[in-house]
Parts: structure tokens; C-alpha cells; sequence
């Protein structure tokens, strides 16, 4: 049976507060981006690709798997998705920064991403996660919200605090917000380094990898289980489409390159 992952919203958007703090993950060469685009432009993510613009459509229009096999496949075939610029290295919050226990960086690398592009017009953001030598699509989603903000960067570092889904810009000692949610968050002339960790710290160290608020299984949604693939179908958790944009996982998740 073809898969795709439906990513739980509060799965994804918790990942961050159950990683245990440590060193930042370093961001890859360009060369590795390069790579990481060939990955996403394989013949057989492209045609899954297809598949989750017409089931996108599906959801949108309420009509979840009323397609026959065949005509699922001509739907998609009709999309002829095709990737669009360089894949990006996107950052987010780094949990060590968050716990205070070091000096260390802000950010951490998460995934590449590039966009792609249907026919009809959608649009969506292909991830993808070094695995051994290659890469692997983790996820697709319905918002480009990555891509629009790492693209602003510059000289910068932007990266996103996924719990609240907010994005930023550092410069210098200088946290500065580039949606509404990080205007909330930071104000709009935006904060210091030392000020944005102590925020945080006071939102999420008490929640993070062995955090007696964890044990007590008050987590919740931030367990880190990612399933291994489920029937394909739209099938969103309360919450999901607003949060993470329609975001469902490829089937195919050891796709390398050479």
C-alpha cells in the first residue's frame, strides 16, 4: 500500500524540548545542499510529490480518497511537480541554548528544504535530513513559511522557536523578529541574545529531555515518536493544518544519493 506520514502537529512542533541539550548540529556545506536537492528531484519523490498535491486538493475540497488508483495516478501525473531554487539549511532553536548550561549557539541546524511547484499552482516545502552518506525526505508541507523566512537571512541567521511558530532573525547580540507570532514573543524592535534565552529557558527547560514534567507524562503531544508510515489518506489532528501547514511525511524515506 502507498504511505505517506501524517505528522502530528504537536509531535513535530515538541521535537525541540525533548532533545537532550548539547552541541549544536552544524550546518551543511553547500556542496551537501546540493545533494540534499538531487535527493529531493529523484523520479520517485517527485511522483509522491504528485500525489500530495492531489491529495492536498482532496482535503481542501473534503474529498479524501474518493479517487480510484488509476485516476489518483493521472491526477498526479497531471500536477508535474518540479523543484524550485537551491535547497536551504534551515535552523531552529538549539536545546542547549535553551538550558542554559553553557555559553553555546542560539540556533541549530534542522533540515534542508526546497521548494516545489504543481502545475495548478500549489506550492510546498520538501525536507530533508542527512542519513549515512546521503539524505532522506522527512516530511513535505503545504507551507513554504521555511523558505520565505531562511531566504531573508543574509549575512544572518534565521531560524524558527517551532513551539510557537515563530521566526527570527540574529545579527550581532540582536534577536529580531520577522513574523507576528515573534513580534508577540520579542516585541517589535526585538531583544537581546541574553534576553531571548532567559525567555526560553523560562518557557520550555522545565519540559525538556528528563525534566521531572516530562516523567510525570504531562508532555503529551511532545513524545518524540515519529510513525513509520500510515494508509495513505488525510487524516489531520486537531490543530495540524493551522500549524504546520498541511504537513504530511513521503513514503520514501531512504532516498540518497549516489
Amino acid at each position: 500500500m502507498t504511505t505517506i506520514r501524517v505528522l502530528a502537529a504537536s509531535a513535530s512542533l515538541g521535537l525541540l524540548l525533548l532533545a537532550g541539550a548539547g552541541t549544536a548540529v552544524a550546518a551543511p556545506a553547500p556542496v551537501d545542499l546540493a545533494a540534499a536537492r538531487a535527493a529531493a528531484g529523484q523520479s520517485s519523490v517527485v511522483t509522491d510529490l504528485g500525489k500530495f498535491f492531489v491529495h492536498l486538493d482532496q482535503h481542501n475540497a473534503g474529498t479524501a480518497n474518493r479517487l480510484s488508483p488509476q485516476a489518483e495516478s493521472a491526477a498526479a501525473q497531471a500536477k508535474s511537480p518540479k523543484l524550485v531554487g537551491d535547497a536551504l539549511a534551515v535552523h531552529t532553536l538549539n536545546p542547549a541554548f535553551v538550558s542554559g548550561a553553557q555559553p553555546t549557539a542560539v540556533t541549530e541546524f534542522a533540515r534542508a528544504a526546497v521548494r516545489a511547484d504543481s502545475a495548478t499552482g500549489q506550492h510546498a516545502s520538501v525536507w530533508l535530513v542527512p542519513r549515512g552518506s546521503g539524505w532522506e525526505v522527512q516530511n513535505v508541507s503545504s507551507s513554504v513559511d521555511d523558505l520565505t523566512y531562511t531566504a531573508q537571512a543574509g549575512a544572518d541567521t534565521v531560524f524558527t522557536e517551532p513551539q510557537i511558530n515563530a521566526w527570527y532573525r540574529i545579527s550581532g547580540d540582536r534577536v529580531s523578529p520577522l513574523n507576528d507570532t515573534a513580534r508577540g514573543s520579542v516585541g517589535a524592535a526585538g531583544t537581546t541574545v541574553a534576553a531571548y534565552q532567559k525567555l526560553v529557558h523560562d518557557r520550555y527547560a522545565d519540559k525538556m529531555a528528563g525534566s521531572d514534567y516530562q516523567k510525570r507524562g504531562l508532555v503529551g503531544g511532545y513524545q518524540p515518536t515519529v510513525e513509520q508510515g500510515v494508509p495513505l489518506g488525510v487524516v489531520l489532528p486537531a490543530g495540524a493544518a493551522a500549524l504546520l501547514g498541511v504537513g504530511f511525511g513521503l513514503r520514501a524515506l531512504r532516498r540518497r544519493t549516489a
